[in-house]
């Protein structure tokens, strides 16, 4: 089984109190397109509860945090 790494920038937005995960959410949609079977760790800073998000948003129980 492979697994795929992300590690990109979430930027904090002090206006609006959250973190931008779009650059997390573009390259889960990608690597469950290279390959759908692969465990995808996340090692970016996300809210608490993020991971549990993703995982029903993409349908995906192989999605897992790992803190930095």
């Amino acid at each position: 089984m492979n697994n795929i790494i992300i590690c990109t920038s979430t930027n904090y937005n002090i206006e609006t109190s959250e973190f931008d995960t779009s650059s997390v959410e573009a390259v889960i949609n990608d690597a469950i397109k290279f390959n759908d079977d692969a465990s995808i760790i996340i090692k970016s800073t996300i809210p608490v509860g993020y991971t549990e998000k993703v995982k029903k948003k993409f349908c995906k129980d192989n999605i897992f945090f790992s803190p930095e």
